[in-house]
């Protein structure tokens, strides 16, 4: 990679750590130092020197010594994260006699779950923070300390700072140091509990108000603490870290990131409420982290899929540089003949294997952010080709340096953090209000961006944007309704969808209100009776929404998971309907205020169709029709087709199209079209008429 001009290496690094103070460094500096031996060797003549990101993994924060000394008299871990299943039996617990031969891993592989130190454990203020203080130390103290580029300390499951088990069923953590310090916790704020008050499974199954916590309920409240509880002690786990790597690089800094924010990414997965990565608000505040990472989203790699997409896991994707930090994609995607069971972890041949390369450089390129290429085999980047492909990329890469690459999406798509932690666990629809209902805009063929909302409704600059798509925005407070209500002016049109508004926090007690929801929708909303099905449907016979009168009919379709719809319907006759539930009230409707426009679904997760039309109406520039996915900044548009044959591409101004890697020219026509033949995920980048 070094003769492609890739020159800035993340480096995978363990130590031996025997005991409080008792360090070897020896397998880390043999790393570090492999490395850069074979990046100067190989490096051209004039080029810089390579430069290293120190990658500590998690494996690192789980000692074998610390496990040890806190088993109990039959060998039985006390002080490991423990996950439960709904009947309350153990899913599984690392013992302690097994977590040394666990040196290199991050998991157990019982059934998978984290293997990490409780987060209720003071080892993360303590012991932790001695051992970062020390590696650090070593490095600053080493012959290779100014070739260190920056920081990345990886913690818990797959290195990524947050829980998970493949026991869909399993919620977690029940181990005892957790149970004290979620217990310290509700009783320091006035909240009786029991002496284990972290809630069963089944409690984070039950619901009081469709699929909503209410916190009268004293069970449900603990349910909806635990989940504040949880991703606010990650966070400051990893603010701890940040702290101490900034302290003691002062006179020398360094970049400081974390893998974290995968609200999206996680969304499939039961625990969600609870797997630590709900705090990106809390993060992005902070003056001592300077980036943010995460692999590709894995839900829509398959090329069996529709359409194939790119993006970080979480909306720090765009919040990030409103705080003036980086984004860092990994691309982690093996060569073809790579073995791997899942079709979103594989490339089927060379080509495909090109094409997905193109597409996730185009993401980064188009939105200002960064990548890196993330070697798991020894041999992944050895085939010849593969440099070909990194070169020709790190070649438009430093061209795009020289060009415009400010924004030119006008569609911002928001995620509340916060309202997560009022729902009760159900993986399905909570990847359907999330990482389906986002994914659905990708091939809208328009360009968005995604927002966490505390920072966009406080730091973001809205003006740009002509739709604002809130996916889940269900509890509001003074602030939040200010906040929306600041954003409706300008001609702009706001979407809302399902429960928007409904959980009413204004006055410190949580209210469920259709009132609210109406306020903050800007129409007349009412709660729409309980045995619904969820689900949307828009009649050509009673609108003329879509083009030729296509019939639409999108929601909850699952048939073997059970939801509790708290619905809202539209009740005003100042809005234009659009869709109708099974009752006929109207379930899909759009009202036009002075200023703005407001559009409600009852049904989360609007198809794609429906989504470009709404947004076109709403003045949006569409690119392509097709079902493509589009990725464009001023100077750059590429396109990833969805399907075979021609495409057309529609530029907001008529001139040329340069293949931005052979130089290939497109003409448009006075209005703007250009016409190419594409094959099926094959993805084009080219410099705009603007660059």
């Amino acid at each position: 990679m070094a003769k492609q001009g890739v020159m800035l290496c993340w480096v995978p690094v363990f130590l031996d750590w025997a005991g409080p103070g008792r360090y070897d460094f020896t397998d880390m500096d043999t790393r570090i130092r492999t490395v850069l031996r074979l990046y100067d060797k190989h490096t051209p003549a004039g080029s810089p020197k390579a430069a290293v990101v120190v990658r500590i993994q998690a494996a690192v924060f789980t000692p074998a010594w610390y496990v040890e000394q806190a088993a109990d008299a039959e060998g039985r871990t006390t002080n490991l994260i423990e996950f439960r299943n709904p009947w309350g039996a153990v899913v599984d617990a690392c013992p302690a006699a097994e977590v040394a031969k666990q040196r290199f891993g991050t998991a157990y592989a019982g059934q998978g779950s984290t293997l990490g130190i409780s987060l209720g454990d003071p080892f993360w203020d303590t012991h932790a923070i001695d051992c970062l203080n020390a590696v650090v130390a070593h490095v600053r103290a080493s012959d290779y300390a100014d070739r260190v580029y920056g920081w990345l300390p990886c913690a818990l499951n797959t290195n990524e700072w947050f829980l998970r088990t493949f026991a869909p069923e399993a919620t977690c953590d029940f181990s005892a140091p957790t149970q004290k310090a979620f217990r310290d916790h509700l009783r320091a704020r006035g909240i009786a509990c029991p002496d284990n008050p972290v809630p069963l499974p089944g409690d984070c199954l039950a619901s009081e108000h469709g699929e909503f916590l209410d916190p009268a309920n004293d069970a449900s409240r603990r349910v909806e603490e635990f989940s504040l509880w949880l991703n606010d002690r990650v966070a400051q786990i990893i603010l701890g870290f940040a702290r101490a790597i900034r302290a003691a690089t002062a006179d020398s800094p360094k970049l400081i990131g974390f893998f974290y924010g995968y609200s999206l990414g996680l969304s499939r997965l039961q625990n969600l409420s609870q797997c630590g990565h709900l705090a990106v608000a809390r993060l992005l505040k902070s003056d001592d982290i300077d980036f943010f990472c995460s692999p590709c989203e894995y839900f829509f790699r398959a090329d069996e899929k529709p359409f194939t997409a790119s993006m970080v896991m979480g909306p720090f994707a765009n919040s990030a540089a409103s705080h003036n930090k980086l984004v860092f994609l990994e691309d982690d995607h093996p060569p073809a003949g790579v073995g791997f069971a899942g079709a979103s972890f594989c490339t089927r041949d060379a080509w495909h294997d090109e094409m997905f390369f193109r597409r996730n450089f185009a993401q980064v390129l188009s939105h200002g952010q960064q990548l890196w290429w993330y070697s798991l085999g020894a041999k992944w980047f050895k085939e010849p080709y593969r440099h070909a492909i990194a070169k020709g990329l790190q070649r438009v890469g430093l061209e795009a340096l020289g060009r415009d690459r400010s924004p030119v999406a006008e569609v911002a798509v928001v995620v509340d953090e916060r309202s997560m932690s009022t729902q009760r666990c159900n993986a399905p629809l909570h990847s359907m209000l999330l990482t389906e209902s986002h994914g659905a805009f990708f091939p809208v063929g328009a360009p968005f961006e995604c927002f966490e909302l505390q920072s966009f409704l406080r730091h973001e600059d809205t003006s740009r944007f002509k739709a604002i798509v809130f996916l889940n925005l269900f509890r509001v407070d003074a602030e939040t309704l200010a906040g929306v209500e600041k954003l409706k002016s300008g001609g702009r049109t706001l979407f809302f969808s399902y429960a928007s508004g409904l959980l009413d926090d204004r006055d410190g007690t949580r209210t469920f209100s259709a009132t609210t929801a109406g306020e903050l929708v800007g129409m007349a909303l009412e709660e729409a009776p309980a045995n619904l099905p969820l689900t949307v449907w828009v009649d050509p016979a009673r609108t003329d929404l879509m083009p030729g009168g296509e019939d639409v009919r999108y929601g909850w379709l699952h048939i073997d998971v059970g939801v509790k719809p708290s619905m809202l319907a539209v009740a005003d006759p100042g809005a234009e309907p659009l869709g109708f539930l099974r009752s006929d009230a109207v379930g899909l409707a759009r009202k036009r205020h002075q200023g703005w426009t407001s559009v409600f679904s009852s049904a989360p997760c609007l198809p794609t169709s429906l989504l470009r039309e709404l947004l076109r109406q709403a003045g949006v520039h569409v690119y392509a029709e097709g079902g493509d996915v589009i990725y464009a900044n001023r100077s750059m548009l590429a396109i990833s087709a969805s399907s075979a044959g021609a495409k057309t591409l529609t530029l907001p101004r008529p001139g040329a199209l340069v293949d931005v890697l052979d130089g290939t020219t497109l003409e448009t026509d006075a209005g703007g079209r250009a016409t190419l033949s594409l094959k099926r995920h094959e993805t084009r980048i080219f410099w705009t008429p603007d660059a």
